[in-house]
C-alpha cells in the first residue's frame, strides 16, 4: 500500500480489531473528544492555540492526507 499519511491511525485501528480501512473514524472519535472536552485540553496544553493546532492536524479525511495534517 502506498503511503497515505493514516497510517499511524490505520496502526489504532487494527489493535482495536478493525479493518484498516476505518482510520476516519479514529481521526472522527479524537476530533469529537477534543471538541467534547475542549476546556479540560486548554488545560493539559496549557494553551488554547495547542488544542486548536492538534484539531486541525487531525481534521483531514482526505484520501491522501497533505503534509500538514
Amino acid at each position: 500500500m502506498a503511503t497515505d499519511g493514516h497510517c499511524g491511525f490505520r496502526v489504532i485501528v487494527g489493535l482495536m480489531g478493525f479493518r484498516e480501512d476505518n482510520w476516519a473514524k479514529v481521526r472522527e472519535n479524537l476530533v469529537y473528544e477534543l471538541d467534547s472536552h475542549d476546556p479540560l485540553y486548554e488545560q493539559v496544553y496549557r494553551l488554547s492555540k495547542r488544542v486548536q493546532e492538534i484539531r486541525y492536524l487531525l481534521d483531514c479525511f482526505n484520501d491522501t492526507a497533505p503534509y500538514d495534517h
